[in-house]
């Protein structure tokens, strides 16, 4: 060929001389939405095969499975799985409305329940509330992905005054200079023990009710420490704020005076299990296209005041269909099965990890990922469901991460270590009660169990002795993305 004359070009690539079907299999071997989407930019053909809801939907249920730990359900409408893989793909990780519903540990209250420390509040979105269970170990803990709520802002600004008003005589009665430090967010006072915490802002709402219930009190005597509730309010204000204070108080009063001794209306007590506690309406309400989650991260906090604080656990996550109703018995039989199953059993009593390596190299549960660790403590991270190939069943609960605390003793020992080598990092109280872990793959679901396996005994340096420990933890955030498939 001479080598002035043109090369024909032919009048089309090779590519796409495919059909459809098979363009749109290559296309779902693509790693990531990006190449995806840049590659079905580049001509007509590729953007028509990619909004064909005979072709596209395979290949968008793979990126949304490989890429966010997402398992579509069977025929659901292509165009609505490429609108949530590219919103999935440009959003950002946030906490995610996952609502407590179920627990077989019972509530702590001494000789009854105490509606104050239900499972509900494990998964709150403030840090403000605890659970406490009444069982020792081996507790599943179950929360459904509801509708995202917002805040209550008058709530908020209420508790918001009430701790200003406490701040003052609180640093005075809980801060005291003399006070020894002795381990993430604890003081230890020579004479008397453990002493309360001294930031109030990490007091729960009864607590911190009481505290202001005894301060108006003494205001009303007339005494110097209650007098502190009105420090720093504009000479002006002070016979307002005063008043203010005093009609706070009597709602206070009122409350508990009309409380229900016991657990709340809306919780449902199994009568042959009288530890299983469940929601009235455990399920949120049914919706054609099902909210679901891709799980970034974990993190668990045990900050509180608590004599048997939690040690260790594991996050399992599930997908159910939620698009249809489901009466109320029935939904409680989903969840208790749920909580029964193989792999949420496989966990009990796995308190270290090589108890975990052991029951993985048993095959009683996952592959593991990676490990992890912070001077909170440790981790272990299992291979996502979309992993293990064929024939697994997302509305199974399946292990996504077991984690577990630095023992209280360790922890104490590092925090004086730092107060001589480092004070400004020993200053931040947290960081042995609160383990963050981001996960190295996308885990999907809509139903999150946090099993709670095991807890430290500190009822005799608490000064609260009873028969068998209990596990007390602060709050679970789980944060990600949400999507509706």
């Amino acid at each position: 060929m001479a080598s002035d004359e043109l090369v024909p070009f032919p009048e089309q690539t090779p590519l796409l001389q495919l059909d459809d079907p098979l363009l749109a299999a290559l296309l779902a071997l693509l790693d990531t939405p990006a190449d995806v989407l840049s590659l079905a930019a580049t001509c007509r053909r590729l953007t028509a095969v990619l909004r064909d809801p005979s072709h596209a939907a395979p290949a968008w249920a793979r990126l949304l499975q490989r890429n966010f730990g997402l398992s579509p359900r069977r025929g659901a409408d292509s165009r609505l799985l490429r609108a949530q893989l590219e919103q999935l793909h440009l959003g950002h990780s946030a906490p995610l409305p996952f609502r407590g519903v179920f627990s077989n540990g019972g509530v702590d209250g001494g000789d009854g329940a105490d509606g104050r420390y239900t499972v509900d509040k494990l998964f709150s979105a403030h840090f403000h509330e605890s659970y406490c269970s009444a069982r020792s170990s081996n507790v599943t803990t179950l929360a459904v992905l509801d509708a995202p709520h917002a805040p209550d802002p008058a709530a908020a600004a209420l508790r918001a005054w009430q701790l200003e008003r406490c701040r003052l005589p609180g640093s005075l009665l809980f801060g005291d200079p003399q006070a020894v430090r002795r381990g993430p967010g604890r003081r230890l006072n020579d004479e008397d023990g453990f002493a309360p915490e001294p930031d109030l802002s990490r007091w729960n709402p009864h607590e911190l009710d009481s505290l202001f219930l005894q301060l108006c009190g003494l205001l009303q005597q007339g005494h110097g420490m209650g007098r502190l509730l009105l420090a720093g309010v504009p000479a002006a204000a002070v016979a307002a704020e005063r008043v203010r204070c005093f009609e706070h108080a009597a709602r206070i009063l009122a409350a508990r005076q009309a409380e229900v001794v016991g657990l709340p209306a809306d919780w449902w007590v199994a009568p042959e299990a009288p530890d299983t506690l469940i929601a009235r309406q455990p399920l949120p309400a049914p919706r054609p296209a099902v909210r679901v989650a891709s799980v970034t991260q974990l993190t668990v906090s045990r900050v509180g005041q608590f004599s048997c604080p939690l040690a260790c656990g594991c996050l399992l996550l599930a997908t159910l269909d939620t698009s249809q109703p489901r009466g109320e018995a029935e939904a409680r039989g989903v969840l208790a099965d749920l909580a029964a199953a193989p792999r949420v059993r496989a966990l009990d009593d796995v308190t270290s990890v090589e108890a975990v390596l052991e029951a993985v190299a048993e095959g009683r549960l996952p592959p593991v990922l990676r490990q992890g660790e912070a001077p909170a403590g440790r981790w272990v991270e299992f291979a996502p469901l979309w992993q293990q190939g064929a024939g697994q069943d997302p509305a199974q609960l399946w292990p996504a991460v077991w984690f577990m605390f630095t023992p209280r003793p360790t922890a104490v020992a590092l925090a004086l270590a730092l107060e001589v080598s480092d004070p400004e990092a020993a200053a931040d109280v947290d960081r042995f009660d609160i383990l963050r872990i981001p996960l190295g793959a996308r885990h999907g679901g809509n139903v999150a169990a946090v099993q709670l396996i095991g807890s430290e005994n500190l009822m005799t340096a608490w000064g609260d002795n009873h028969a068998e420990p209990n596990m007390d933890v602060n709050s679970v955030e789980i944060a990600g993305l949400l999507a509706e498939l």
